[in-house]
C-alpha cells in the first residue's frame, strides 16, 4: 500500500511567502472552494485570513509537501487529560494505602517515572518535531508544556502574566502565568 500524500491548502500570504514549508512543487489554483474572511490578528499585529463561516467564499491553493507522513511534521498538540486528581504532575504522587503502606496515584505504567512524563515521552518520539503540548481540560487551568529533551521544561498556567506562586509541582516550572481562574478544594 503506497503511503497517502499529503498537501498543504493555501491563500494569502503563505502562497508568497511559504518560509520553511517543504513544498514539492508549485501551489496550484484549484484548491476547494472556502469562506477566507479577514478575521484573525497574528502576533505582529497584523490581520490575517483564516477560513471562517462568515467570510466570502474563494477558491484556494493547494500543493503537495514534501514529508513522509504527518507525525514528523507535527510540531505542536492538545491534550485532553482523563480525570485524575494528580495526571499532570511529574512527580510521583503516592496516598495511604493503609496498615503503614502507600500507593502511587499517578504511575499505573511501567515505562516512566509518572504517566505524564511517560505519555510525553512517548508523544515526543512518535512525533520528533514536537515542540509544545497545551492541556486542555474543562473547569482546569490551562498549562502549556514546552518540551525540551523529552520532559516539559516550563509551564504557564491561565493568561494575564501574572506569577502563580501557589500552582508549583504541576510540571517542571520554569514559569507559571495565570490564563484562567485557579479554585483550591
Amino acid at each position: 500500500m503506497a503511503a497517502p500524500r499529503i498537501g498543504c491548502l493555501a491563500w494569502g500570504s503563505l502562497l508568497w511567502d511559504p518560509r520553511t514549508l517543504p513544498l514539492a512543487a508549485a501551489f496550484e489554483h484549484d484548491g476547494p472552494l472556502l469562506p477566507i474572511e479577514f478575521s484573525r490578528v497574528a502576533l505582529d499585529g497584523r490581520v490575517t485570513l483564516v477560513i471562517d463561516p462568515l467570510g466570502a467564499v474563494v477558491r484556494t491553493y493547494w500543493a503537495p509537501l514534501a514529508v513522509d507522513g504527518l507525525a514528523g511534521m507535527i510540531r505542536a498538540v492538545c491534550l485532553i487529560p482523563g480525570s485524575t486528581e494528580f495526571g499532570l504532575d511529574p512527580r510521583l504522587v503516592t496516598e495511604d494505602a493503609g496498615y503503614g503502606t502507600s500507593r502511587p496515584a499517578n504511575r499505573f505504567q511501567l515505562q516512566g517515572a509518572t504517566d505524564v512524563i511517560a505519555s510525553l515521552d512517548a508523544l515526543q518520539a512518535l512525533c520528533p518535531r514536537l515542540k509544545r503540548v497545551s492541556v486542555v481540560a474543562k473547569s482546569t487551568p490551562h498549562v502549556d508544556f514546552i518540551l525540551g529533551d523529552s520532559r516539559a521544561r516550563s509551564v504557564s498556567v491561565g493568561s494575564g502574566g501574572q506569577p502563580r506562586e501557589d500552582v508549583v509541582g504541576v510540571a517542571h516550572a520554569a514559569r507559571v502565568t495565570q490564563r484562567a481562574p485557579i479554585t483550591k478544594k
